[in-house]
């Protein structure tokens, strides 16, 4: 992983921590309802930013990703991934 990618999902994950931090303290001081979810549609959508730069990172890997050296690893890539996002697509 590139130094930038690191940099960019640390800037993301205190970024979702924050909204998480934020979420409790709404809790805790009785805030509206529709307050406390906007603030959950804010770490839903860091999240999802997260995992764009996770599987964007994985997928350009040269040791792992589309550009692996032999067809072999980008098809064990592939299965592997397929595999995470369908098993990801069950939980919910």
């Amino acid at each position: 992983m590139t130094a930038c990618s690191k940099r960019d999902l640390w800037n993301r994950l205190l970024s979702a921590q924050g909204h998480v931090r934020a979420i409790a303290e709404m809790i805790d001081a009785d805030s509206p309802y529709t307050e406390t979810l906007r603030q959950m549609q804010a770490v839903r959508g860091s999240m999802r930013a997260i995992r764009r730069i996770l599987l964007s990172t994985y997928l350009l890997d040269p040791e792992c990703g589309l550009f692996a050296a032999s067809l072999k690893e980008r098809e064990q890539a592939w299965k592997k991934l397929r595999r995470t996002l369908v098993e990801q697509n069950r939980r919910k």
